[in-house]
């Protein structure tokens, strides 16, 4: 049975319920693309290239703290996410950010790591142009994945 087979079928209501759940679904997993989805509350991606390598610090507005830092690899994109009042019990880092690593042009994948972060009035995202020309890391053959240590 085909989907469009099964909507043709469907009640009105259904038919809305299941393309509201499958935008929302769009929505939420979210797309990754350099410069961010353009709306307020969606993931920010930052790619390094060989001309243009970048390093992507976090810091806290009020003390002028860096509280995270990373130096996007060659040929890997960073991709951020906020979630505002992730943990009420804390007054100093009450949000989280959630992070990953991926190879550039990927749209779609899980952010596994997870930092405590200040609220949205608290901190400020500083991209940074590390001195260029940088090579892209060493790609080992059997994982598509950059070789050597951490990653």
């Amino acid at each position: 049975m085909d989907l469009a087979g099964t909507l043709a079928r469907s009640t009105p209501v259904r038919r809305f319920a299941a393309l509201a759940m499958a935008a929302a679904a769009l929505a939420l997993g979210g797309c990754y693309y350099p410069g961010g989805s353009m709306q307020s509350g969606g993931a920010s991606t930052y790619e390094s290239t060989t001309f243009f390598p970048v390093t992507v610090t976090i810091r806290n507005t009020l003390t002028q703290e860096n509280i995270w830092t990373t130096d996007v690899p060659v040929g890997q994109q960073l991709v951020i996410w906020f979630n505002d009042n992730m943990r009420p019990g804390d007054a100093l880092l009450p949000d989280t950010m959630d992070w990953e690593l991926m190879p550039t042009g990927t749209r779609y994948g899980g952010l596994d790591n997870t930092v405590p972060m200040p609220s949205a009035s608290c901190r400020a995202v500083v991209v940074t142009k590390r001195k260029g020309p940088e090579a892209p890391a060493p790609v080992s053959a059997d994982t598509g994945a950059p070789s050597g240590d951490g990653l």
